[in-house]
């Protein structure tokens, strides 16, 4: 009479390592989905470009928005410390600009309509064309794009300081050219400022080949400055 067979024992091992390994991973993996978000979190809130100067001291340092007196839409004072505390972005126009302006400030109106429920966050456009465009002539132009009162602001004063600002602050280029087309010449991009007056990003959102993906990438980036600043507070 044959023996009777062993008991496959190797099997069974088998099928017990699988159980064990099938366990463990469903106990592990809501700990790895956690890690995972976490590791995303932390590369959202890495800090954006910082625009840094030279001091009297020859040491770098960020560079800060300067102090400015200016007259929004409504007639009304308006100074650097009105955007303390807050994210901005800056645009540069004037209402009679038959290029560039007209698609800026449509721009400029598409990104309020995607920032109007953040409290953080403001527009301001600052005219290149002060003699031309007084409190009034801005206030009819912030009424014919849709403005939001305290959400987008005009500014306008003497040239010399406006043109001062722009160049020495927002690190934007502006230059008269009344023989040209328009008369005058300014930066098309926009330039984003954190809650310090520090200029953290440069966007050209009319692009004609990226201006889509610029549009977005300001979007980004204003959340990534507010990730930044709730870190800040944890720390």
């Amino acid at each position: 009479m044959d023996e009777p067979a062993e008991p496959a024992v190797g099997g069974s091992l088998t099928k017990a390592r699988l159980k064990f390994f099938a366990g463990l991973a469903i106990l592990l993996l809501p700990l790895l989905i956690w890690l995972y978000i976490s590791q995303l979190g932390e590369v959202r809130c890495k800090p954006l470009m910082l625009l840094k100067t030279v001091d009297a001291n020859n040491d770098s340092i960020p560079h800060v928005i300067p102090d400015f007196s200016l007259t929004n839409q409504n007639g009304q004072v308006f100074t650097q410390d009105s955007l303390k505390g807050y994210y901005h972005v800056a645009n540069f126009i004037f209402t009679t600009c038959p290029g560039i302006c007209i698609p800026m400030t449509q721009q400029f109106k598409n990104l309020q309509a995607e920032i109007k429920d953040s409290p953080e966050v403001r527009l301001v456009s600052f005219t290149v064309d002060p003699e031309t465009d007084t409190p009034e002539v801005l206030k009819k132009y912030a009424k014919k794009y849709g403005a939001i009162p305290g959400k987008w602001t005009f500014l306008t004063g003497k040239d010399s300081l406006l043109t001062s600002i722009i160049k020495d602050g927002y690190k934007q280029a502006v230059m008269k050219t009344p023989d040209g087309q328009e008369k005058v010449t300014h930066s098309p991009f926009f330039v984003l400022i954190d809650k310090d007056l520090h200029v953290r990003g440069f966007y050209n959102a009319l692009d004609p080949h990226k201006g889509e993906k610029e549009f977005k990438r300001i979007l980004e980036e204003i959340n990534v400055l507010g990730c930044e600043y709730n870190s800040r507070k944890k720390e």
